[in-house]
């Protein structure tokens, strides 16, 4: 155990497949790992790979060791807060990793990879998303008589800091939230909007960003599934519960259990509207649930407030015995020689890709601190995707005079532009590079631009840049040459034929 102050600091290592998107279960391992961070324990989070636009929202406190930096993984941690049993298979039989407490929790009650490990009996505790989730795993014929309800949840702060409704508040601003948006909701938009009221889409297609609370008080009713109606029951907006399952419509006090009890996904009654229906239904009623939403905000603050139910959670799992992994080596001889293949194939192929794209994602810059641009004063950085631009953020804390930006590593790399904390810049020194359309081409591993006049010690550099095809290039610069050779030849032309007639 690490030592703070002289008292010990409980390791605690999560799993999650990847760690790059909004998605549920990415964010649900942040949330759970900020929890820790703040309760004293020393984080790591092991994953197969990592990140933007998800790796900004990462508290840098937090250890991330993905699968090519495996070995850094420690030999023991007094618990593993597992998802994806994949993972948790790798971490106990192919890299022989101590665990004193083991927590499964499986996210999904469709995806495979969301099912409990084999030897699921032998962990400390195995929990589900909702008590659907829990009858699928007993269709499947495991044995639930243990298994933990870890309802989808919310935050301690989104109750306290809900949203003043009243009865007499009138519906105006509505969001929908949804990934896979149905033709029915789409439909109701362009119902709602030519009846006055402003209607706001955000998922995957239309404005795509982190659902939060500040977001989410700016509405009068949010339309959605899953956790974000968790996060509108804490902060006292009503909800309509609808997506491409169908849905329970408004969650009321005479549906909000059982609509839980199917992860408020719809499930719970499927049913399906057409999209003037679902305006009908939620303009004429929305004052009626309006005079339910303090009762239903107190219902969801006893079923699914994160630092209540992790509390409880815990106590649960530190009141078991210590996991013993040799009684499940016993149990399942067969886990030694099949555990790792998931982990090591797909970890393989990653690997793979990343070093085929690991020159376009590395860059160097170079400060100068008054000595000139040495190899101390330099910083290396992996860029990350957004839109057509390739990004890096760097920070120094002492003043320096230029910068040489090493901004790729390879041959044939056209580079059209670069902005520096969001501004267009207009660089002018460069090398290892000639003049190419609208930017420069590196000729070489070792290309650089010159950056000056830049005084803010915190920097943003974005560049938009490609890798030319080496076969077109070639040919384009066996144009240029034949064109120059013609030039030479017909100016030796011109001075000859000048000698000869002057």
């Amino acid at each position: 155990m690490a030592l703070v102050g002289g008292m010990s600091m409980k390791k605690v290592l999560l799993t999650n497949i990847s760690l790059i998107n909004f998605t549920g279960s990415e964010l649900d391992t942040l949330t759970i790992a900020d929890y820790f961070l703040d309760n004293g324990y020393d984080v790591t989070i092991f994953t197969l790979d990592y990140g933007y636009p998800l790796l900004a929202n990462i508290n840098k406190n937090i250890k991330l060791i993905d699968y090519s930096d495996r070995d850094l993984l420690e030999k023991k941690y007094d618990l593993l807060w597992a998802h994806h049993y994949p993972l948790v298979d790798y971490l106990l039989f192919e890299k022989e990793i101590e665990f004193s407490y083991i927590h499964y929790v499986s996210l999904s009650s469709y995806m495979g990879i969301e099912t409990p490990p084999i030897y699921y009996k032998h962990l400390n505790l195995v929990s589900t998303i909702s008590y659907e989730g829990k009858e699928m795993l007993k269709s499947d014929r495991f044995d639930v008589s243990k298994i933990n309800v870890f309802h989808n949840y919310s935050y301690e702060n989104y109750f306290t800091n809900a949203v003043p409704i009243s009865e007499n508040n009138e519906l105006s601003k509505i969001c929908i939230v949804s990934n896979h948006i149905p033709k029915e909701l789409l439909d109701f938009c362009d119902i709602a909007k030519n009846n006055g009221l402003n209607v706001d889409i955000y998922g995957r297609g239309y404005t795509y960003k982190k659902v939060d609370d500040d977001l989410l008080k700016e509405y009068d009713l949010i339309i959605s599934i899953g956790k974000t109606i968790n996060y509108g029951l804490s902060l006292g907006i009503p909800c309509y519960c609808y997506d491409h399952f169908g849905g329970d419509q408004y969650i009321t006090l005479d549906n909000f259990k059982n609509s839980l009890k199917y992860n408020f996904s719809g499930r719970f009654s499927s049913k399906k509207l057409t999209g003037e229906k679902i305006y009908n239904d939620i303009v004429n009623n929305y004052c009626n649930v309006l005079v339910q939403i303090k009762k239903l905000k107190d219902m969801a603050y006893e079923t699914f407030c994160i630092e209540n139910m992790m509390k409880k959670t815990l106590k649960k799992i530190y009141s078991t015995k210590k996991f013993d992994v040799k009684k499940v080596l016993f149990e399942y001889p067969v886990m030694s020689r099949i555990a790792s293949l998931y982990v090591n194939e797909l970890g393989s192929i990653l690997d793979i890709l990343k070093k085929y794209n690991n020159t376009l994602k590395k860059c160097q810059l170079y400060f100068d601190y008054g000595e000139g641009y040495i190899e101390d004063n330099s910083i290396k950085k992996n860029y990350y995707k957004s839109g057509n631009l390739y990004t890096i953020e760097v920070s120094t804390d002492k003043d320096f005079n230029s910068i040489r930006f090493d901004f790729c590593e390879e041959n044939f790399m056209y580079l059209k532009k670069v902005y520096i904390n969001d501004i267009k810049y207009n660089y002018e020194g460069y090398s290892n590079c000639i003049k190419y359309k609208e930017g420069i081409l590196s000729i070489n591993d070792d290309p650089s631009i010159v950056i000056t006049g830049i005084n803010n010690k915190k920097l943003k550099i974005a560049v938009e840049m490609e890798r030319i095809n080496e076969e077109k290039y070639i040919l384009e610069l066996n144009r240029k040459l034949d064109k120059v050779f013609y030039t030479r030849i017909l100016n030796k032309l011109k001075s000859i034929r000048n000698k000869i007639f002057h």
